[in-house]
């Protein structure tokens, strides 16, 4: 009796997934995060000097529309197509209006009414938001340490952002507050459907679309609201807005669905509560505000936080299935 030939096919899988590394390393996905949570800590300081003067919708639509062009060129030059079908064309609109255009919106218009460092604080409940829509999702990795780690980074920000501030109770100031703390449910939902709908494709394309549609609609909403033409730019609010194209659009969102294909959404939502410690080293020597106490212990558990979130010792995308690992790589079953 013959025997059957091997199944070549399954070998190779068997060999491949022995010998060669699943997604980047764990050194890599770190930069990354570095990287996300430095630029988008200076962002607060940079946004305000850019927008000092003139028409914040006008710079923040401005912003993301240059930023999307920008990155439909490079695609291009890399020979990509910046075509797309008209069903994944609707989701990356949707998407693009939950994660940034609405958000960005209401912060901005919210910021007239209540104190920035509180609805600093409000907003840093996303990373929550994120963790309990994910609660029963099997790609993500989820654990007690995860749990504990979002609630020390939570902690973390009461201490370094509301430390001598309160929540309002009335007024304008309640309705900003409440506003952006939907927005923030709203940005959690436009997260996890980032890792769900844009598993595929080139990260420059879907990037590039999502800033195209968020400032287009900012800039009509600009155009509706503000009526006053911008003031001629200062060198320093040129300087600002180059910033705020490159640095915190092209590569914080850029970066955002690369984190999330390889880190999963409730790990790298955790930057939201990570860049307020940034924010806070970098205003002290800027603008001249003290380092105290609060501030310090505020620091001390976010860093704690980020040690219980992040995994160690191997390539972080070892902990997803093979359905949310990136294209072109081969997961766990």
């Amino acid at each position: 009796m013959i025997a059957a030939p091997p199944d070549l096919g399954q070998d190779l899988v068997r060999n491949h997934r022995l010998n060669v590394r699943v997604g980047p390393s764990a050194w890599s996905i770190a930069i990354g995060f570095a990287v996300l949570c430095i630029i988008w800590g200076e962002f607060p300081i940079t946004a305000k000097i850019g927008t000092t003067g003139q028409p914040p919708f006008l710079v923040a639509g401005s912003r993301f529309v240059l930023a999307g062009v920008i990155l439909g060129i490079t695609a291009r030059l890399r020979g990509t197509s910046l075509r797309l079908d008209r069903g994944y064309l609707s989701a990356l609109f949707l998407i693009s209006m939950s994660m940034i255009g609405i958000p960005s919106a209401i912060f901005f218009w919210a910021v007239q009414h209540a104190q920035a460092s509180v609805l600093t604080l409000v907003w840093c409940t996303a990373p929550l938001f994120i963790c309990l829509i994910n609660a029963r999702n099997p790609g993500e990795s989820q654990s007690w340490k995860t749990a504990l780690g979002l609630l020390a980074g939570f902690g973390g920000v009461v201490q370094v952002v509301a430390a001598g501030s309160g929540l309002a109770m009335s007024g304008d100031a309640l309705i900003a507050e409440l506003a952006v703390a939907a927005s923030a449910l709203l940005y959690a939902v436009g997260f996890q459907q980032v890792r769900s709908r844009t598993r595929e494709g080139d990260i420059l394309v879907l990037t590039s679309w999502q800033l195209l549609f968020a400032g287009s609609a900012i800039l009509l909403l600009s155009l509706l609201t503000e009526h006053r033409l911008p003031a001629a730019p200062s060198s320093a609010n040129v300087a600002s807005f180059v910033f705020l194209v490159l640095a915190c659009s092209c590569i914080t969102f850029s970066l955002t669905t690369w984190l999330i294909r390889h880190l999963g959404t409730v790990r790298t939502g955790y930057n939201e509560l990570v860049t307020p410690a940034i924010t806070v080293v970098v205003a002290a020597p800027q603008l001249g505000e003290p380092l105290t106490g609060h501030k310090v212990l505020g620091l001390v558990l976010m860093v704690v936080g980020l040690v219980l979130v992040m995994p160690r010792g191997r390539s972080v995308s070892e902990d997803l299935p093979i359905a949310e690992t990136a294209e072109g790589h081969i997961g766990r079953e």
